[in-house]
């Protein structure tokens, strides 16, 4: 999956492009922690390197961006109508102890 975010860069090709977005929104569907991190930290390569205004001004990193949404969108759908219930557990677990003492 690593490979592909690069190859979609470096080629601007919509299949690199909707694999790198599909490959995201599961690792992000996947991850246990961090899951914004992990496209927040994809969204920050695309916009620190030289390249990024030809990128931005292909088709590929909108391609990306809405291949991960769809993948995402199932998961979001379901934590709504659930009403965040992993994050209320969370909560209930971890809420009142001091930031310090859950490491």
């Amino acid at each position: 999956m690593t490979v592909l975010v690069p190859r979609s860069f470096e080629t601007r090709s919509r299949l690199y492009a909707a694999l790198a977005g599909i490959g995201r929104g599961r690792a992000a569907c996947s991850a246990n922690t961090g899951p914004v991190f992990l496209l927040a930290g994809l969204a920050l390569a695309a916009l620190s390197t030289r390249g990024r205004a030809i990128y931005f001004r292909s088709a590929a990193p909108w391609i990306t961006i809405v291949s991960g949404v769809i993948v995402l969108a199932p998961h979001v759908i379901w934590l709504v109508q659930h009403d965040f219930a992993p994050f209320g557990y969370a909560m209930s677990i971890h809420g009142a102890k001091p930031f310090a003492a859950r490491w």
